[in-house]
């Protein structure tokens, strides 16, 4: 994660570091803080379907039904 980390330190407006450290929160069980990187992927590409997916999953694991299939919609 700390490569992660630095990319999105030095390059902000990549989007993948911050689908990245969403995905690598999400698995070290960090579910909030996945939610908030993959909502910021989302903010710099609205079309960027990995991060819909991403948090589609996290959405799922939080017991947030409707939120993941909104977002496993948005994904397809």
């Amino acid at each position: 994660m700390r490569h992660v980390e630095l990319v999105r330190v030095h390059a902000p407006q990549l989007v993948a570091a911050w689908q990245g450290r969403g995905v690598a929160r999400q698995e070290l069980g960090d579910l909030e803080g996945a939610i908030a990187d993959l909502t910021q992927a989302l903010e710099l590409d609205p079309r960027f379907a990995g991060a819909y997916s991403g948090r589609a999953v996290v959405r799922e694991q939080q017991g947030d039904h409707q939120g993941a299939l909104a977002d496993f919609t948005r994904a397809i």
